[in-house]
């Protein structure tokens, strides 16, 4: 039998494990690394780290996607269109392997072509005019902004129907010039699935989670019985540009370390602490981009750090996720 302090040890390393699992499971924007760190968290305890296979479950829901596209809109096989997935990505990817697993899967099991583009490449191929939209109404003087089908002829030989288009860039609100903008608004118009669409992509701006601390936002959308768990939730966040001489922004100002100051951009890499408050809600400009957010302070519990080659001393640590 295993000493008590042994056993306490399995326990700590159990139930560490078990939030690293978790944490993976959380980061579905990287599925196919996940899916790889999870094989070795099954590996270490299996009946805690179920099958995980990311980047086949986001193929097989983007192949249902493709697949009701051509249900609604069948392409014709005189038309000389091939139907494909248009993947949305930056200029500059540092997370292409991620991408690829899904695209060789999409392939792979469903037999689905993408077609990697970025805005700066779909502004050059609208301004040319081998990217346009196929209006449902061919009498229409404005095609670009008018329903219908997302083409593009890439190639003299090669012109593709997208029906999907899979964003993996166009989540923060700066594109890099007004033609990129435009491209935006043309994959909006065509009747692609949108993954996810421009209405979703308003839900995650900071601005429209806000919203959910307002209470006539709660009353409209939630009903009574649930409006307390809601609101137990969110965190308290304001518009420092509409209550520039509120408690919130005063306290804030007070107290910067209680709050973070959140720009209208995915990540958390943009964001504005200490200091840094104190001078944009002091200086007073700009600050309709911003949110400001009292920070979350999840409960501590005791864990041992694992390194090399030193025993694990349970210690008080904070979870990013508050339970």
């Amino acid at each position: 039998m295993l000493p008590l302090a042994a056993l306490n040890s399995c326990m700590y390393i159990r139930f560490a494990i078990r939030r690293l699992a978790e944490e993976l499971y959380a980061k579905v924007d990287q599925g196919a690394e996940t899916a790889s760190a999870a094989k070795v968290v099954q590996s270490a305890v299996n009946d805690i780290s179920p099958p995980n296979a990311p980047a086949d479950n986001m193929a097989t829901a983007l192949a249902a996607a493709h697949a009701a596209y051509l249900r609604r809109r069948p392409i014709k096989r005189d038309s000389g269109r091939r139907a494909a997935i248009l993947y949305m990505v930056p200029d500059s990817e540092r997370n292409e392997i991620d991408q690829r697993h899904l695209e060789f899967a999409l392939y792979d099991k469903h037999g689905i072509m993408c077609r990697r583009s970025t805005f700066q490449e779909l502004a050059d191929a609208i301004e040319s005019g081998s990217l346009r939209i196929l209006p449902d109404d061919p009498s229409t003087s404005t095609p670009a902004a008018t329903p219908g089908r997302l083409v593009w002829q890439r190639a003299p030989d090669e012109i593709v129907e997208f029906t999907v288009v899979y964003f993996r860039s166009g989540y923060a609100p700066q594109l890099p010039d007004d033609r990129c903008w435009a491209a935006r608004e043309l994959l909006e118009w065509s009747h692609a699935v949108k993954c996810p669409s421009g209405l979703a992509h308003l839900v995650g701006c900071k601005m429209v989670q806000a919203l959910w601390c307002d209470s006539s936002t709660m009353e409209r959308f939630v009903p009574m019985c649930s409006r307390q768990p809601v609101r137990g939730v969110f965190a308290p966040q304001v518009d420092p540009s509409t209550a520039p001489d509120g408690k919130e922004v005063k306290d804030a100002i007070q107290h910067p370390e209680e709050w973070v100051l959140k720009p209208q951009r995915e990540g958390g890499g943009n964001n504005l602490h200490g200091q840094e408050i104190v001078r944009a809600l002091t200086k007073g400009e700009g600050l309709s981009e911003y949110i400001l957010m009292k920070k979350i302070r999840p409960p501590s519990a005791a864990l041992p750090r694992l390194r090399p080659h030193r025993h694990g001393r349970p210690q008080g640590v904070r979870s990013v996720i508050p339970r």
